[in-house]
């Protein structure tokens, strides 16, 4: 759609309105139709001129019989990018946050069936049906589900299930998520992530899946390399068959050790040929800048390889010359002169931000000064340029620069007189375009209107020479409309920069120290938070400046069992504008331990027994963490047809070193249950410790239980005989209850406390014979 001549801003705009609610609100599609309809509703307004003009003006470029392909129905749409999941790697009985943003390209919805379909290797599990109200174009929603038992489960979303829309297209209404559970995956353990060693032959641990190993056949995957991508001649792959015990080890020997190499690696566990994934890629370095003691519970983790760095991490800072340092970066500037509305609106593009002359603002110059050594906006100055003192004003902004300063400059449609259709825009005078000569301008000269048809875009800055100018003018002589655009990419130097280093959690915090070249007038801080227990910062200590071993030994781990360090690096402009230099970064701690039972430890005496029986279960336990565990709470509890029986808690206040195996046992009576039982076994560590992982803390077996083989059997006598229903009795009879049952409840004479007779209404305690 087109205009013949010239026409209304705000008419205009008013039209393109009518035009989008034709399809957007309407099931019109032909492109005459949409026009027509727009043309229509304006027509209502007809005794306006500037709608009468519009609605001559506009007229449609093309077929009218060309029809939009939005259909004129619901048309639903979600991929893998409409979603996301609380946690990519959930652990089981955590609950979990699903939100989708589903699409629609048609008309508008009254209501759609979103259904939430949770299946276990390969099965549905649970179907969950979410019916959302008028969706427009899109809409977020969200499930809250629990994986409560091992399996390999996926979540398939559906839109409209049931097929209430005909007409729309199904190929594109199902997402497929798989959801990889953690109790199922070769967990990577030790050592730490970028974690500092100085042997050649080092160990590497992680956690066994949480599966059964004689009903499944598991295979753990270790694989280490010298390239992130694991993509070179020296990586190196391991793996053992039929993994069993809470933990494996795989002892490596370091290909091309050279002083802080950077090795990766990553773990994988395959069951039944199913893989559940590569694990998060973890670093180690090896170094012979600090003296490391294998055996020490101590792990120094250090920092100094660009490798070691997520890009979230880094903000303004470029690794140059084996270190962090404050780095020059190209910027984007961009000038557009044209109008002031919709697809002819004027605009500014200074980096990452946007200025529009938009929605029928007024015309005129607009100028922008912007900061040479960050490129960040100082001001922002409109001038209308209807007055011979418009001038004077543009000026007197002019002459507030330096040569710290670029200017931005445009012209924008428009200014004019209503009555006599003539511009009112007032060229620049004879100081104001000599000064704009000094920032470098030629066409600032030949600016006959500011805020006419006329167009022109510039950059520059004071004495700037052509290289460092960018510039464009059209003149508009009743023929076509022109822009007028200006571009240029000026080299801009942060005035800080940082880099963030988490750690969690920790047993106890050593120190924190780091290594720099400094610059005068360029500082490097630090800034310490602790992290605490619902994963919050709390600000701990500002600006240290301490690099050789500030000590941690303050925080504690109970309250914070995290850190968060901040590294800043910045300067001063007015001492210069070189960077200091970030080199590396220390932190000393101790990991804490990691209690975990073994699944598949379990021994019973008996797994399938009778009411009534007594059995006697043991399990494994272990410290397969980084330091002593200083007392644990070991607890068994059964749950039956859906309640939990607690059946012995009992605390230890010994210290359970790292690698060491312990065993837990207990008798169970059987009585209270008449059925199959789940037996479950927790350990955890006293209060006031931390835990490398909790998700791993609970270890279960079943206990099969059957019923009595007889039925049981009462016979009861008055005065030694058997009576019938309807017999007469004498009056106080001697009464015998014969109670016959080959169950291993025992009733003996000590304990009667099972046997009760109800006599007369009143229970009585009976007496085993």
């Amino acid at each position: 759609v087109g205009s013949t001549g010239w026409s209304f801003a705000g008419q205009g705009n008013q039209l393109n309105d009518y035009m989008l609610r034709s399809f957007a609100r309407d099931s019109i599609r032909h492109l005459g139709k949409i026009l027509s309809n727009a043309s229509r509703i304006m027509s209502g307004d007809s005794n306006n001129f500037a709608s009468r003009n519009t609605i001559n003006s506009y007229t449609l470029y093309g077929d009218p019989a060309v029809k939009l392909l939005m259909p004129s129905y619901p048309e639903f749409d979600i991929t893998p990018a409409d979603y996301s999941l609380s946690n990519n790697y959930p652990t089981l009985n955590e609950e979990i946050i699903l939100s989708v943003s589903p699409k629609n390209f048609g008309t508008n919805a009254d209501s759609l069936k979103i259904r939430f379909n949770l299946q276990k290797n390969g099965f549905n599990y649970k179907v969950k049906d979410t019916v959302v109200r008028n969706l427009g174009y899109s809409g977020s929603y969200t499930n809250r589900f629990i994986l409560d038992s091992l399996g390999n489960y996926n979540m398939r979303v559906i839109l409209d299930p049931d097929d209430w829309y005909p007409r729309e297209s199904f190929v594109n209404n199902i997402i497929d998520i798989n959801i990889p559970v953690k109790n199922i995956s070769f967990v990577p353990l030790k050592p730490a992530n970028n974690q500092a060693i100085n042997n050649t032959t080092l160990t590497f641990t992680g956690l066994n899946p949480n599966v059964n190993s004689v009903t499944n056949n598991i295979k753990v995957i270790f694989q280490i390399d010298t390239n992130i991508n694991f993509s070179s001649p020296a990586r190196q792959t391991f793996f053992r068959n039929n993994a069993s015990g809470s933990e494996t080890k795989f002892q490596v020997n370091l290909h091309s050790a050279v002083n802080n190499k950077i090795y990766f690696w990553r773990m994988n566990a395959v069951i039944n040929n199913d893989s559940s994934g590569w694990s998060e890629t973890r670093k180690i370095i090896y170094t012979q800048d600090f003296n490391i003691n294998p055996l020490d519970t101590n792990v120094l983790i250090y920092k100094k390889e660009l490798s070691q760095f997520e890009p979230s991490e880094i903000n303004n800072l470029e690794y140059i010359d084996g270190g962090f340092k404050l780095g020059n970066y190209n910027g984007k500037f961009f000038v557009r002169s044209k109008g002031n509305e919709g697809e002819n609106a004027s605009y500014f593009i200074v980096n990452d931000q946007q200025i529009f002359i938009d929605g029928g603002e007024i015309g005129g110059a607009r100028l922008l000064k912007v900061r040479k050594l960050d490129g960040r906006i100082l001001e922002y100055k409109k001038v209308i340029m209807n007055t011979d003192n418009s001038s004077d004003s543009v000026l007197a902004f002019l002459n507030t620069f330096d040569s710290t300063s670029y200017l931005l400059a445009l012209s924008c449609a428009i200014v004019w007189d209503p009555s006599t259709f003539q511009p009112l825009g007032r060229p620049f005078n004879a100081a104001t375009k000599q000064k704009f000569r000094q920032f470098g301008s030629i066409y600032a000269d030949s600016l006959e209107h500011l805020g006419w048809f006329d167009t022109w875009a510039f950059i520059g800055s004071l004495n700037a020479d052509t290289s460092q100018t960018s510039e464009a003018y059209n003149y508009w002589n009743f023929g076509e409309w022109l822009e007028s655009t200006a571009e240029y990419n000026p080299v801009f130097i942060p005035v800080r920069g940082s880099i963030t280093t988490n750690l969690i959690p920790a047993a106890s915090w050593n120190y924190l120290a780091w290594s720099q070249i400094l610059i005068p007038g360029s500082p490097v801080t630090f800034d310490l938070y602790g992290v605490g227990q619902n994963n919050l910062p709390s600000l701990i200590q500002q600006g240290i400046t301490t690099n050789n071993f500030y000590n941690l030994n303050g925080v504690n781990p109970i309250n914070f069992p995290g850190i968060r360090l901040i590294s800043n690096v910045s300067i001063d402009t007015l001492s210069g504008l070189q960077s200091s230099t970030l080199t590396g970064i220390n932190v000393s701690y101790v990991p804490p331990a990691e209690l975990i039972p073994d699944n598949n430890s379990f021994v019973l005496s008996d797994s399938s027994v009778q009411q009534g029986d007594t059995v006697s279960v043991s399990v494994k336990y272990s410290n397969v963490g980084f330091s002593n565990a200083y007392g644990i709470i070991n607890r068994w509890y059964a749950q039956y047809r859906g309640g939990v029986y607690n059946l012995r808690i009992d605390t230890l206040n010994s210290i359970i070193k790292p690698d060491s195996i312990y065993s837990s046992d207990i008798t169970i009576n059987t009585s209270p249950f008449g059925d199959s039982i789940l037996v479950f076994f927790e350990t955890k560590l006293k209060p006031s410790q931390n835990e490398l992982f909790t998700y791993n803390n609970i270890a279960f077996t079943t206990l099969y239980i059957t019923g009595d083989s007889l039925k049981p059997k009462l016979d009861v006598t008055y005065n030694g005989q058997m009576v019938q229903n309807g017999d007469f009795i004498t009056s106080n009879p001697e009464i015998v209850a014969d109670f016959f049952d080959d169950s291993r409840l025992v009733i003996t004479d000590v304990d009667t406390s099972v046997l009760r007779v109800k006599l007369n209404g009143v229970f009585e305690i009976g007496r085993a014979h």
